[in-house]
């Protein structure tokens, strides 16, 4: 069985707005989801990462704005788990196993 990751993208273009996605799945299965202009954009954890991130964000959630920080983009992720899909965050810090999800959040502020 292929490796199963999470996927992050947070995309800000100026008169384009915001996009944010989160996904779970293979490299390809995320990527696919994404499409291919923002799939070069993605950064990939493993489960075991995104868990201990969040158990360092519940210790200290300022640490999601230390851009210094080697683990920033995994924080960043496990924060933004926590914010858009907390049914997801509760079973991930639970560690119940393999989650199979895809969210894409587009906002436009023009």
């Amino acid at each position: 069985m292929e490796g199963q990751y999470i996927g992050h993208l947070q995309y800000f273009a100026t008169g384009e707005g915001r996009t944010e996605i989160l996904a779970s799945g293979s490299i390809e299965e995320i990527a696919n989801f994404a499409g291919s202009f923002y799939a070069r954009g993605l950064t990939f954890f493993s489960f075991e990462e995104i868990r201990l991130a969040m158990q360092q964000l519940e210790k200290d959630e300022d640490l999601v704005d230390d851009n210094d920080r080697q683990d920033h983009p995994a924080l960043l992720a496990a924060y933004n788990i926590n914010y858009h899909l907390p049914a997801i965050a509760k079973t991930i810090k639970e560690g119940l196993g393999y989650l199979s999800f895809s969210y894409k959040l587009y906002i436009n502020y023009s």
